[in-house]
């Protein structure tokens, strides 16, 4: 038995197998990084502030942060993120997640509650690339879900946030500026 080992070790197998091993944990961290790098250069990757206004359109009815990722290669991009910071009554007590598309100027999502199972509905946002907004990345579109038995709508404004922004600080100006 010791000769075979023997044999085994001179005869480079175990030194072979051991640098393949490494080789292939290197190159998948590789792989892992440099798609992290890709993700996080997307344009539509980061902290956004989304404000669902009133049936009158005249005030915002409710504020969520969406910390969303995007995919450029397939175009995906999804929130593991979504919580409520207005009205103060709603801060604690939903929580969503989402997945989408972006095509073109176009946002679609798809959310749903993680802590109701009666909260779902869609999104679905374009650029606004008005005087007002232009240079930003400003969307708006519609905010759906189903309510009883009928489907509501609601005009819904998604605002992406400079990077670095800090989110407790977010928060309180945000609730700071939707609280007057």
């Amino acid at each position: 038995m010791y000769q075979f080992w023997q044999t085994v070790v001179e005869s480079g197998y175990v030194a072979g197998t051991v640098s393949g091993v490494v080789a292939a944990i290197i190159c998948g961290a590789f792989v892992r990084f440099f798609k992290w790098l890709k993700n996080r250069s997307s344009g539509y990757t980061g902290i956004w502030v989304s404000e669902i206004l009133d049936p009158s359109e005249s005030f915002v009815e409710k504020c969520d942060i969406w910390k969303l990722k995007h995919n450029k290669s397939n175009g995906q991009i999804s929130a593991d993120d979504i919580f409520r910071i207005f009205p103060e009554d709603d801060k604690h007590s939903y929580s969503w997640k989402a997945i989408g598309v972006v095509r073109e100027a176009h946002l679609i999502f798809v959310y749903w509650g993680l802590d109701r199972m009666d909260s779902r509905g869609c999104v679905l946002v374009t650029l606004d690339d008005t005087r007002e907004h232009k240079g930003l990345n400003v969307h708006k579109g519609l905010y759906i879900k189903p309510e009883a038995h009928e489907i509501v709508s609601r005009k819904i404004r998604l605002t992406q946030q400079p990077r670095g922004v800090k989110l407790k600080g977010l928060i309180a100006a945000k609730q700071k500026e939707l609280s007057i």
